[in-house]
Formats: C-alpha cells, structure tokens, sequence
C-alpha cells in the first residue's frame, strides 16, 4: 500500500529425509509488484530531451527555453512567440511516463537432491522501467527458465568428479508505457562442465582440474515471436518489424575451456594457492586467465595475503552476430569498410568536407593485471582489523565509438550515411559501436576494514579509496576519466567510499539492522566535481510468535537525493551530472508467517 504501492508475497517449503532417505527438496514462489516513485526533473532526467512519441508537456518539469523563431521544432510547446523569439517548453526524461525503480516480478525455484544427483530449476518474469532512457522503448521484460543438473560422485574420500549441466532460455520483451510491444528476442544458452576433485593427493594438496563447454544462440524469435527492435511508437511498428528492424541477427557462439587449480599447505604457516583457465572463443580468440598467490600465517592472529591475477572481457555477442537493424549497430566485421566509404566528419565554411573517419581496428577483449596484498589482524575472538592494497592495470579498455555527421540539407555541411557492409545506418543518420579506447589505465587504491562480533552485536566498517595512477593520454578522451590530464579522476563512480554495516540482537525476539553508505564525490562526463551522498537504510524485526513476524524497513532514512553517479551517452554531447536515481524516504512494513 502507500502512495508507492509495494507489495510481495513469498511462499516456501521444503523437507529433509522424513518420506525418503537422503532426498531433499526445496520449493519457493515469489511475486512482488512497485509502483515506484516520480521521476524528479533533476540532472539528466531533466537536462535530456525525450526523443520520440511516449512523453507529455509539464510547465514546472520539462525543460522551458528561450530560441529564436526560427528554431522552434516540431515537438517544441510554443508558450509565448513575438516573432524574433519564442519561449518554448520541451519535453524530457522527467515528463516522460516511466516512474523510477517500477517493477514487477514473480520467481519459482524449485531443487531436489538425491545422494549426489542434484537438480534446479528457475522461472523469473521481471517488468522494469528504463527509468534514465528518452526513447519509447523504455519497459523491459525478461523471461528466464533454466535447469541445472549436477551429479557428484566420489570415488575415495580424496578423489571425486562432479558434472554440471544447464539449460536456459532467455526471452526478452521491450515495451512502451501505453503497452505497445517495442520488440524482443530469444537467446538458448547451454553447456556443461566437468570437474576432478582431488583432496589431499597428492598430499597437502587441493587440486580441482575441469573443462567447460558452453553455447549461445541469439537471434531467434521469442515467445511472441519476435526478434526485432524500433525506437518510436509510430507507424513504423506496421512496417513489418521483423524484417526491417531485427534486434540479433541469429548467431552462434560456442565457447570452449578448460582450467586447473591447486591450494597446497607448504608449511603450518604458509599455503601456496594457484590456478589456470583457458578460455577459446571464436571472435575473442584464445585467452589465458592465471592467477598465483601465497598466505603467510606468521601467528595465530596475524595474516598476510600475497596474490596476482589476469582476467579479461569481450565485448557483446551483438557486436559479430549484427542487430539492432535501423539503430545504427555496426558489427566488427564491418569496421574494415569505413574508409573506403569516404564518410565525413569535418566541413569547412563552404560545407566542402576537410576531413573522412578511418577504419577502427577489430575490438579485443579487455585485459586487467591486478595485484594484491591483504594483511589481517585479530585482536581477539571478537575483533579483527583488515588492510587490502590493490594494482590494477588494464589495457584494451572497451569504449562507445560513433560515425555521425549531419544530414545532407541540414547543415553547412553534411552526407547521406552510407551502408557499411552488410550493416545500415541508424535513423539518426549514424553508426554506434564497441571498441577499444588506446592505451593503459593503471589504478591503485586500498580498503581498511575493522570487524566487531559479539552475541548481540555484529559489526563492520570499512573506507576504500581508489586513485588513477598513471595512464596513456589517449584514455582522457574515452568515457571512463576525465579529459583533465593535470586531475585525473575515473568519471561515474566515487573513488572514496565509507561503509558501516551493523546487525544487533538484544532480545531473542527482536533484531535490529542499521547500513550507512557515504562517499563524499564523484566525477561526471561534464569532468565536474558532484556531491555526494549519506545513504542509510534500517530494519527491525520482532518476532511475535513461534511462527510469525513482523518487521518495518526504512530506506533513504536521512533523505538524501543528490544526482547518482551514471556515465552520460558515449560520444555524444547528452552529458549530465547524474541522474535523480536514489528513491526518497519510503517506509515498508512486512509479516512473515511459517507454516
């Protein structure tokens, strides 16, 4: 209830052993359903113009502007024109019709064990709104069923092997808030893994050895049998979607790995750990993920921790697989067309073009180095204190590129965008792609952490802070740091971070939770300096009989709506500082009855 309308109900059950030796079974149903609150017409959901049909006119929340009269548009609310200027009120994200964190979701999951047969299965139905997004398309649904099956079985007590298996399928559904189907796809994901386990054999030694298979399929028709995806509630939704605005292009992508892993206990004080994945990938390549590091027990209460590690990211399925037909994707295989096409992307006075955008070189999967070194006090039983120092660096950064000029006639200057490829140009008259931002990043930073545990009281603090070390001067023109050179700072998430997380349980009955987040700044797109935020959340929770409880939840308890970090659309001039994503004060009660 409430003027944001919440509401979840949740049911469970389960049983060990009572009908059937060794079977055990687990069973629960969820659904929940939030109204979620209005858009504050604050930072981006002000600052951005709503670009297509779905959105109203609101003198107090929409954008009012003076322009000369000639460059009143067409969805421009014309409030006053003297014929030299006009005051006119534009559209936004804010006096569109999505509400932020709406929601609605239902959620089955059941499991049943059997001696070392294991099998899960899932069904999630979850309607979100786009809540920062300015074109129609802005509700999204997910359909996701899935099974997992795992079977274990141990040879000795030293030496086992478990399979895993899984199948899902993911349907996606994108709507517009008057409930016209925007478009939608499917993706079958499938595969299995096989593990050796051998436990102290050789002796002192854990190793795990395994190979994975998995499988991806994108682009099929969803359960409404759409795979297609269109920006504007118009009568472009007539024009034959499913042909001429297809989401994925249907694709196939099989992944092959294998990895190894050992955690040997060299001494009573120290323990070596490693491990080794190799991960082939028919667009990313091969890749080879290790990792190393070693602990250190020097006492009973004092630990060090020394570890180095590789990891890597590619980009999207989308991004070989083409799709988002009429929007303006251009897959990489396409990128080696751009400079024969002679596309412009500079004009002089004339509108003569001065220069033409040149090839991308075919994107490559992200690569980080980190290292760490964590030491780990405890003082007691009770309280313990821990200090984690951190290196990373990455190199082949993945970043937004865009091919964008005017269009011919509407400007000094312009050009009919070209196909490239087998790719066509988005309706703006552009192409978006991934790929990579030159050059290295190298950050560092550290976490203090103190620990408090006693029968009625547990608590943790902890403060991190994460700094750009050094980096290539290409990256100061990606959408991750500022374009300062000479104040270098990661743009869209804090760099310095206080958490306070405290559980306390004076009666038997009654459990109080109290969680206070604070960082003081962040950096936006625009490379300005945001305020930041003190969020607190609350619980308490009584229990009133055996098998009943009750509970009330605050959240924002200190009210604080300072603009959320968020990093602006790539490439483009549509920067803010923030967005109103952080819901005011709400307050929740619940009821929790065991059967």
């Amino acid at each position: 209830g409430g003027p944001d309308a919440y509401s979840k109900f949740t049911i469970q059950s389960g049983a060990q052993g009572k009908e059937v030796e060794d079977l055990k079974t687990f069973f629960q149903y969820s659904t929940s359903k939030y109204k979620g609150q209005q858009i504050r017409s604050e930072g981006w959901a002000k600052a951005k113009g709503y670009e297509t049909t779905e959105a109203g006119y609101d003198l107090f929340r929409g954008n009012n502007q003076i322009v000369s009269s000639g460059d009143i548009g067409d969805e421009d609310w014309v409030l006053q024109n003297d014929g030299n200027q006009a005051i006119v009120n534009k559209r936004n994200i804010a006096t569109g019709y999505q509400r932020l964190k709406r929601s609605k979701q239902d959620t089955i999951l059941g499991n049943i064990q059997y001696k070392g047969f294991e099998f899960t299965g899932f069904y999630s139905n979850q309607s979100r709104d786009l809540y920062n997004f300015y074109r129609d398309r802005n509700v999204l649904n997910s359909i996701i069923k899935t099974g997992n099956a795992t079977y274990t079985h141990e040879f000795t007590s030293k030496v086992s092997v478990k399979a895993k298996s899984f199948y899902t399928v993911d349907d996606l559904i994108l709507r517009s808030q008057r409930g016209y189907t925007m478009g939608g796809t499917r993706e079958y994901r499938y595969g299995g893994t096989l593990i050796l386990n051998l436990k102290d054999f050789p002796k002192n030694n854990n190793i795990a050895v395994g190979l994975e298979y998995r499988k991806f399929d994108m682009g099929q028709a969803n359960a409404d049998g759409n795979n297609f995806i269109i920006n504007n509630a118009n009568k472009s939704l007539l024009n034959e979607p499913n042909t001429n605005n297809r989401y994925i292009y249907p694709f196939s992508i099989a992944i092959g790995s294998m990895f190894v892993e050992d955690f040997y206990k060299l001494s009573d004080k120290v323990d070596i750990f490693g491990a080794f994945r190799y991960d082939k990938h028919p667009a990313w390549g091969t890749n080879v993920s290790p990792r190393l590091g070693t602990i250190y027990s020097y006492s009973s209460n004092l630990r060090f921790r020394l570890s180095y590690q590789e990891g890597f990211r590619g980009v999207v399925g989308a991004s070989y697989a083409g799709g988002f037909q009429g929007d303006g994707h251009l897959r990489v295989q396409n990128f080696q067309y751009i400079e024969s096409a002679a596309i412009p992307n500079s004009f002089n006075s004339s509108g003569q073009p001065t220069g033409y955008y040149n090839n991308v070189p075919e994107t490559k999967p992200e690569k980080m180095r980190s290292s760490e070194l964590a030491i780990t006090y405890k003082f007691s039983k009770s309280i313990s204190l821990e200090t984690v120092f951190f290196y990373n660096n990455l190199r082949n950064i993945i970043d937004v590129g865009v091919l964008y000029c005017d269009k011919a006639g509407t400007a000094t200057g312009g050009c009919t965008m070209p196909n490239l490829g087998s790719d066509v140009p988005g309706d703006w008259n552009g192409y978006w792609f991934y790929k990579n931002a030159a050059g290295e990043i190298r950050q560092g930073g550290v976490e203090l952490g103190f620990k408090y545990r006693s029968k009625i009281w547990t608590t943790s603090i902890s403060h991190s802070v994460v700094r750009v070390m050094t980096a290539s001067s290409s990256q100061f023109e990606s959408i991750y740091l500022s374009s300062d050179v000479n104040n270098q700072h990661f743009l869209g998430y804090p760099e310095n971070v206080f958490r306070w997380n405290n559980i306390l349980r004076p009666l038997e009955k009654l459990s109080f939770s109290f969680n206070y987040l604070f960082y003081p700044n962040w950096y936006s797109p625009t490379g300005n300096r945001v305020e930041g935020n003190h969020i607190v959340h609350s619980t308490l929770f009584y229990k009133i009989l055996s098998n009943l409880e009750a509970g009330i939840i605050v959240k924002n308890g200190l009210n604080y709506r300072n603009p959320y970090p968020m990093i602006s659309n790539a490439g483009g001039q549509d920067l803010s500082d923030g967005t109103p994503a952080l819901e005011t004060r709400t307050y929740w009660a619940t009821l929790m009855y065991t059967f």
